[in-house]
């Protein structure tokens, strides 16, 4: 595994793209641009996942940044073996599965076509960009189609937690 480091927000969105890295760790606060703009400016054309690790702890932020689609938002000071593993999970995430199940390229339902191995969803023909979790959570749905499942199945098979009860959040994606 190697690490690349861009420490000035004016380079970063360049450099995302132009790397195209298995993940991105983005820090809001960065100098001459902050990581919600990187973010914005990224996000339709690099695919990984993205965790915002920052010291920005108000929920206000924590909010701003998942509502925006991270797909993670870990506030420093963090344990390095607990960051470590959530990136591993937003990795595992997007590795190709080797189950028989999966090993269909393509599911199409009408006009929506998901390439399974490229991670890419085409709505009418056209690329429509979707966050790790987005496409995640579609792809569950899509691979389960005409079978009703309960939050705490998605929650569980999504993020690997039960379902809390008092939780009433929905991720909803216009096209």
């Amino acid at each position: 595994m190697s690490v690349m480091i861009e420490a000035d927000g004016k380079d970063a969105v360049e450099r995302i793209i132009s790397e195209q890295a298995d993940c991105v760790l983005l820090d809001i606060m960065l100098p001459h641009k902050n990581g919600f703009e990187i973010y914005k400016e990224v996000r339709d054309r690099y695919q990984g996942p993205i965790l915002i690790l920052t010291a920005r702890d108000e929920d206000m932020d924590q909010l701003l940044g998942l509502e925006l689609g991270a797909d993670d938002y870990v506030c420093k000071p963090v344990h390095p073996r607990i960051l470590l593993a959530r990136i591993h999970t937003l990795l595992r995430r997007i590795k190709p599965s080797t189950t028989s199940e999966s090993n269909s390229s393509t599911l199409q339902f009408d006009d929506l076509l998901i390439e399974t191995y490229s991670r890419q969803i085409f709505f009418k023909n056209q690329l429509i960009n979707f966050s790790t979790a987005e496409y995640d959570l579609l792809l569950l749905l899509a691979r389960n189609a005409g079978i009703v499942l309960s939050r705490d199945a998605i929650l569980q098979h999504l993020r690997g937690i039960g379902y809390d009860g008092t939780d009433r959040s929905a991720w909803i994606q216009d096209f």
